[in-house]
């Protein structure tokens, strides 16, 4: 057993037993731990056995929940944020749809059913073990070292086919458009750790930041660029003042490191972004978009999960010939969502990511002027800002089953808690200030 995978499974084990002994937010750290380095995946986790480390993770968050539940500091109710039920109606349709003869590949819409229950639930979970703000920031600081790893990874022994890099990411991002996507969600909580966090953050988040760009460099991914540049225009429209220089200082300073990290390749993938007459696969995907909007008026209910894969052979007939009748997917998360649920899951879906825009434009707009406001300023940008990006980035990948926004969801609602325990703050501290303004004139009489 080589050394990597001994300190992996110590920390896994370790952390296991703290969540069942000391405080369940431990079975949150282990299940992104298993996500951001699953042993399978890794070369050096080849000899240690597979009992399903992801599913041992959830358990234990589970138990750790309901056995220390009284060492939480906050009881947080789920419901009381909107995006909650947006997301649990949009599960409760999708079994509705899975269940029903409306399903044509009934066993993988079973299969994404389940994985969008498994994500509900570690939502929830989420949102109750990481109510502490102290946890909250810990568990956004290890989506960077997660990313780290990955970044570490593909500096240590890159794979490339094709310009682009093979074999990096986690369960559900194991290419280089998944890969991307993910990374451009969470790329905005450097400019938070460099710009608002403790000195230990600053140093980690300069220490990653060449290691993550050169990780998205590598990974070439076109639609994920387009997230990035969407993010640098996003990021000029919603801040003000002081946040906005900062941004701006942070994307010039990423702008320098990209250019000295970026090679010819790179640019030679890219430019079919905008020729993409010339490039077969871009224009597959625009034939098969085609196809998915002539799935959607045969199927406006949905037609279960993996829907435009299993009826490919009817809507792309062409692409799926080229390929030697190998199903294709449609290569767009907004074409999956309706072709797999249909226009209800699409009213529900954008249901679910306008309540989460529309917290972080509260938050941002009531934070107060402390500096615990102005980190949870930022932190509102980061979150809107990745979301928007991995949603771009979607528009040219499958990422409906993606885990990275339904984090982002949770992310919300703790910042929001976080938000408001600021304000609680804010209040206390002008009350007791009053106080002894009020007091001291009868103190002098």
């Amino acid at each position: 057993m080589s050394i990597r995978a001994l300190l992996w499974l110590m920390g896994f084990l370790g952390g296991a037993f703290l969540a069942v002994s000391f405080h369940p937010v431990y079975g949150v750290y282990i299940y992104f731990l298993d996500y951001y380095s699953h042993p399978p995946l890794r070369w050096w986790g080849k000899n240690l056995p597979d009992p399903r480390w992801s599913l041992i993770a959830s358990l234990v968050l589970m138990i750790a929940y309901n056995v220390r539940r009284k060492a939480l500091t906050y009881d947080l109710k789920v419901f009381d944020f909107p995006q909650t039920k947006w997301f649990a109606i949009f599960v409760i349709y999708a079994w509705i749809i899975t269940l029903s003869p409306l399903a044509v590949w009934k066993d993988f819409s079973w299969e994404m059913a389940i994985t969008l229950t498994k994500y509900y639930v570690f939502y929830c979970l989420l949102i109750k073990t990481a109510s502490d703000p102290k946890h909250f920031r810990i568990v956004l600081m290890l989506q960077l070292f997660g990313l780290m790893e990955w970044g570490w990874s593909a500096f240590e022994n890159p794979r490339r086919e094709a310009g682009r890099l093979m074999g990096i990411g986690g369960a559900d991002t194991l290419n280089d458009n998944f890969t991307a996507a993910h990374l451009v969600a969470l790329l905005p909580l450097l400019a938070v750790g460099l710009f608002a966090g403790k000195r230990w953050e600053k140093i980690a988040c300069v220490i990653m930041s060449p290691f993550l760009l050169n990780l998205f460099i590598l990974c070439n991914s076109r639609g994920s660029l387009l997230g990035l540049v969407t993010m640098s225009g996003l990021a000029l429209w919603i801040t003000r003042g002081v946040v906005r220089w900062k941004i701006i200082g942070a994307m010039a300073l990423g702008g320098i490191l990209f250019l000295q990290l970026v090679d010819p390749v790179f640019f030679e993938r890219q430019g079919t972004t905008v020729e993409y007459e010339d490039d077969g696969s871009a224009m597959e995907r625009v034939d098969a978009w085609d196809g998915a909007l002539y799935l959607l008026q045969d199927h406006p209910l949905g037609a279960g999960g993996g829907a435009f894969k299993a009826l490919s052979p009817i809507y792309i007939i062409e692409i799926v010939r080229n390929h030697d009748g190998q199903k294709r997917g449609v290569h767009n998360t907004l074409f999956q969502l309706t072709s797999d649920w249909g226009i209800p899951g699409l009213i529900l879906y954008t249901g679910f990511l306008w309540a989460i825009f529309r917290e972080l434009a509260h938050i941002r707009r009531r934070a107060p002027d402390t500096p615990g406001g102005q980190r949870i300023v930022l932190e509102s940008v980061a979150l809107t800002l990745g979301l928007s990006g991995t949603l771009v980035a979607g528009l040219f990948s499958d990422r409906l089953y993606g885990e990275v926004i339904y984090w982002l969801a949770a992310f919300t609602a703790l910042l929001r808690h976080t938000h408001t325990l600021e304000l609680k703050a804010q209040d206390e501290a002008a009350n007791r200030i009053e106080e002894t303004n009020v007091g001291e004139p009868a103190a002098l009489a």
